[in-house]
């Protein structure tokens, strides 16, 4: 009876009706709920302070609230995986780093698809890692540490923050290419692998900039050279590896935003818009180079080669060194 006489209300007031569709219609439209900025990793970490950093300028931008939700757990997987599996209306977005989407695939079964579970909006940053050497050692160039390390072969140690982990792959890689033998030494993270490269029991590494820099600069770390073909904009005065004479060695690091497959391409639009936007903004530029990060967006297309050349330089590197997950 009630059901009956509801019905009857609503079929005399056709306005009621309507606008009562209209505002269904509207809780589904994009910009209509907060958006969820996934984080892989714990707060106070690079990607955590690009979320972070954008965070205000994509609500303004997006017209909602741009929330930061911190999804932690193997190396970015959990987070990725999250992402993977939400509904394509643009509130659910991943701060992605290349451990999920370049490196993971080749360690572990993974429970989505790198590639075609997900939506490619932009890149956000590119920087490189920082070969150095303890003060100890007193190697300051990379040619230094070649010519020491052939002379010496299976003598000296290189610090990572875990097997499988970029420091770990790019030594790996460095090994390929100059043929000299460094024994891989595996911390579970930045504190520890640089506390033993101060202390000198582990003579290399390959760090982030926030993690080596201070130790650079007060001169108990050698910088031999950035992990990139041409020098950092951020610290010109650290060779490339290119300088150092290793053209083939070119490993640069970076964030980008994605989201999960099927985003429908007016949403995908609004948010490469709103992401050129974070890229001209000097504030934004300033924050990231405190933290080492340089400033970066481009095309989902350039997005995308910049993925594929990773995979198919780790791929190889995790092959030819038959690289296990721990």
């Amino acid at each position: 009876m009630r059901f009956a006489r509801v019905a009857r209300i609503l079929a005399s007031c056709p306005a009621l009706f309507f606008a009562i569709a209209v505002s269904a219609h509207a809780d589904t439209k994009f910009g209509s709920k907060p958006v969820q900025l996934i984080v892989g990793f714990t707060p106070g970490g690079g990607t955590d302070i690009v979320a972070r950093t954008i965070a205000p300028i994509l609500s303004k931008e997006l017209g909602t609230i741009v929330v930061v939700d911190n999804k932690p757990g193997a190396g970015g997987i959990i987070a990725a995986d999250f992402v993977a599996k939400a509904n394509p209306d643009g509130a659910t977005l991943l701060v992605a780093s290349a451990g999920p989407f370049t490196i993971a695939p080749y360690l572990n079964k993974l429970p989505y698809d790198p590639v075609k579970d997900f939506t490619l909006i932009s890149q956000l940053t590119i920087y490189p890692n920082i070969m150095v050497a303890g003060a100890e050692t007193r190697i300051k160039t990379v040619a230094e540490l070649i010519s020491t390390a052939k002379q010496n072969p299976g003598k000296f140690n290189y610090a990572s923050t875990g097997s499988g982990a970029t420091p770990h792959l790019a030594f790996s890689y460095f090994n390929m290419l100059t043929g000299i033998d460094l024994n891989h030494v595996p911390y579970k993270g930045n504190p520890q692998a640089v506390a033993d490269v101060l202390g000198g029991r582990v003579e290399f590494y390959i760090g982030d900039p926030s993690a080596v820099l201070p130790h650079i600069q007060s001169g108990r770390l050698n910088a031999l050279a950035v992990t990139t073909k041409e020098r950092s904009a951020l610290f010109p005065e650290i060779p490339s590896m290119a300088d150092a004479g290793q053209h083939n060695f070119d490993v640069p690091l970076w964030h980008g935003l994605v989201g999960p497959k099927g985003l429908p391409d007016d949403i995908a639009k609004k948010l490469l818009a709103a992401v050129k936007v974070v890229a001209a903004d000097r504030d934004v530029k300033t924050a990231f180079e405190k933290a080492g990060l340089e400033l970066k967006s481009n095309s989902p297309a350039e997005f995308m080669n910049l993925m594929n050349t990773d995979r198919a330089r780790w791929k190889q590197v995790i092959e030819v060194n038959n690289i296990k997950a721990e």
